[in-house]
């Protein structure tokens, strides 16, 4: 091969040959304050102070960002938007089903009084007929001393009249001479002595659902002159519970049995009890939803009962427990108590105005 031939293979050779790796120079740390720094100890200052000055701009626009949210809170109290068409919609639906609520209500507890004064009205009638046969007096008349001697002494008109045809005829100028009175006796569950018996009766209810847990309850007066139970205060129970069970006489209930037997009354199962198998005040305690009942007479130390408390629940197997059977024990005498003192006290009085004014209306 020519030498120049050669010259030119040696060259091609060595084109193809990769480079060799050149050894690195020794790491030489540059000090920060470096007064000319290498290419790449201004690469990491720039970087360093990169950062440094990003962070920097992060917590300047978080400030900025709290106080433009502030501000912007601030105008919304101070201006708040109008609502949302939808919104106001929502607002009225609401408003307007809580008013068809109350109303509902409302209707139920107006309808319940009407049907308790047309129960109560024979009842008036006959009291009102013994007045004026007794007394020789007008209709009108008759009915204006009931109701005042009722109103004064906070008494229901069917409670004044039922009271007058049970008791005696008076058979002197007083219709109950030598009377002792007491003192009112003072329950438990107040705080103060009280003569309001409706006032008694629902805190005396209210004690008792506390005492055995439960939202729903009713309690019953028994009549003197008929002898059956009649509703004064319930909670949480349905207008047909209430319509049904608003007089009971001898029939097929826990509350009529506890009557009888004076003593307390405990059904677990509703739809297996004796007592309410197969009749129709089964069905209607069934169909409002109770399933466990317990009624309580409230029996006077001789066994004169005055009226009867029941508690009842959705779930079966509801017993009483020893703690909650001693205290509602308690919260029945002391009431029976109190309404003995009622009968023998407020009630008399009521009655011996109307003798009194009935005189002197002759």
């Amino acid at each position: 091969m020519a030498p120049g031939h050669e010259a030119a293979a040696d060259r091609a050779r060595q084109a193809q040959r990769p480079p060799r790796p050149r050894p690195e120079p020794p790491h030489r740390s540059i000090p920060y304050a470096c007064r000319q720094p290498c290419h790449g100890c201004s690469s990491g200052l720039i970087r360093l102070f990169s950062s440094q000055l990003n962070l920097i701009v992060i917590v300047v626009l978080i400030v900025v960002g709290i106080g433009f949210n502030q501000s912007v809170e601030s105008s919304s109290a101070a201006n708040p938007a109008p609502p949302c068409h939808g919104c106001t919609i929502k607002g009225a639906c609401v408003s307007l089903a809580n008013q068809i609520s109350d109303d509902a209500a409302r209707l139920r507890r107006e309808l319940f009084d009407l049907k308790a004064a047309l129960r109560s009205r024979p009842l008036i009638a006959r009291a009102l007929g013994l007045l004026q046969g007794r007394y020789d007096l007008a209709d009108d008349m008759a009915f204006t001393l009931m109701r005042d001697s009722a109103q004064r002494h906070n008494l229901k008109l069917s409670t004044l009249a039922s009271a007058l045809l049970a008791a005696k005829p008076p058979a002197s100028r007083d219709w109950f001479p030598g009377r002792i009175r007491r003192l009112t006796p003072k329950v438990s569950y107040l705080s103060e002595r009280q003569t309001n018996r409706t006032a008694v009766l629902s805190a005396f209810l209210n004690a008792v659902l506390a005492t055995m847990d439960s939202d729903v309850g009713d309690l019953q007066l028994l009549d003197p002159l008929t002898g059956a139970l009649q509703l004064e205060q319930h909670r949480g129970l349905s207008v047909e519970f209430v319509d049904f069970f608003a007089t009971v006489t001898d029939g097929d209930t826990a509350c009529s049995a506890a009557l009888r037997r004076r003593r307390r009354v405990v059904v677990t199962d509703v739809a297996k009890d004796p007592i309410f198998a197969g009749t129709t005040s089964g069905e209607v305690v069934l169909d409002a939803g109770v399933h466990s009942v317990q009624s309580t007479p409230l029996v006077l130390p001789g066994g004169r009962c005055m009226a009867m408390v029941s508690t009842h629940y959705a779930r079966k197997g509801r017993a009483l427990t020893g703690a909650e059977g001693v205290q509602l024990d308690k919260l029945a005498l002391e009431t029976a108590l109190w309404l003995d003192w009622h009968q023998r006290t407020v009630v008399l009085d009521a009655l011996e105005r109307v003798h009194q004014e009935a005189l002197r209306s002759r």
